[in-house]
Parts: structure tokens; C-alpha cells; sequence
């Protein structure tokens, strides 16, 4: 069972949708929950509400900016890499009493 999505011309950006009962259903399985006959109505009024309110950022006058998936700039925060001197063994296992042949001593996995 398959149903179109039906967005209602307006805007090149419209949010404005027809509701069914068949559209509420179909976004209720998808997000795996189950719903009785007499919540669909309930829900379908709550996913109106819902896209009503997207429907209004439309409205917002962005002063011709365009569409911009990343509005924040994104910096690289990785260091260069660089040799530098490793702990011993010495230093690695001197606060632990969890040592066994050269290696960390843990907990059986069961």
C-alpha cells in the first residue's frame, strides 16, 4: 500500500498539505507507532497544527539571502600530526594492579 504525498501549489516552498486519514496512518507506521481508530483524527489534527506552523518560516523575509545548508562555518579542528615520545611500559601499568603479561587485565566477558 503506497500513497502519494499531495502538496498543494502555492509556493515554490509550500509546506501547506492535504491531510488524510491514509497520509496520518502511513506517518504512524513509518514511526513505528500504532494507532486506534479514534486517535488517527486527534493525530491528523496535531500534524496540521504541526506543519502550519513550518509553513510560516516562508513567510520570513531573509533579505534575498539564499538557501544555506550550512549557516555556520565549519573549521578544521584537527591538529598536525607530530612524533613525540610514548610512555614505557613503566609508566603505562604503575597505577594499576590490573596487569598481565604486558597487558591491561579485564573482566571475563560472559
Amino acid at each position: 500500500m503506497r500513497s502519494e504525498v499531495r502538496v498543494l501549489p502555492q509556493t515554490p516552498y509550500s509546506l501547506k498539505m492535504e491531510l488524510d486519514n491514509e497520509l496520518v496512518e502511513r506517518v504512524a507506521r513509518l514511526a513505528r507507532v500504532k494507532l486506534k481508530d479514534d486517535e488517527v483524527e486527534e493525530f491528523k489534527k496535531d500534524m496540521k497544527s504541526i506543519l502550519e506552523m513550518f509553513s510560516k518560516i516562508s513567510e520570513v523575509d531573509v533579505g534575498g539571502e539564499g538557501l544555506n545548508p550550512q549557516p555556520v562555518e565549519i573549521k578544521d579542528l584537527l591538529r598536525e600530526d607530530s612524533v613525540k615520545k610514548s610512555l614505557g611500559k613503566g609508566d603505562v601499568f604503575k597505577n594499576t594492579k590490573h596487569e598481565e603479561s604486558g597487558f591491561f587485565k579485564g573482566p571475563k566477558i560472559k
